[in-house]
């Protein structure tokens, strides 16, 4: 294993790290329509809160965009890896 090869595997070990602390979330109404998305603190998922207050529906992290996203990260590290033998 060369240096190059040890910058990738710490780059993609960090990315993905970073994916695993802000992870997608989704927020669903009683319907199970999307209300609001986006990417947040892994201990800290915004709500969705209505424009008076009485609604109050907690953040769920969404799991499979996240595996999919660890995956293709992973498949582009593994294939910079492969890149870069001697």
């Amino acid at each position: 294993m060369n240096q190059k090869q040890k910058a990738v595997l710490i780059i993609t070990a960090v990315f993905v790290g970073i994916m695993m602390f802000f992870p997608p979330y989704v927020v669903l109404n009683y319907s199970q329509v999307v209300i609001k998305s986006g990417y947040g603190f892994l201990m800290d998922l915004p709500p969705y809160i209505s424009e008076n207050g009485t609604v109050v529906i907690p953040a769920t992290m969404n799991v499979a965009t996240l595996f999919i996203q660890i995956f293709a990260a992973l498949v582009v590290g593994v294939l910079a890896y492969l890149a870069l033998r001697k």
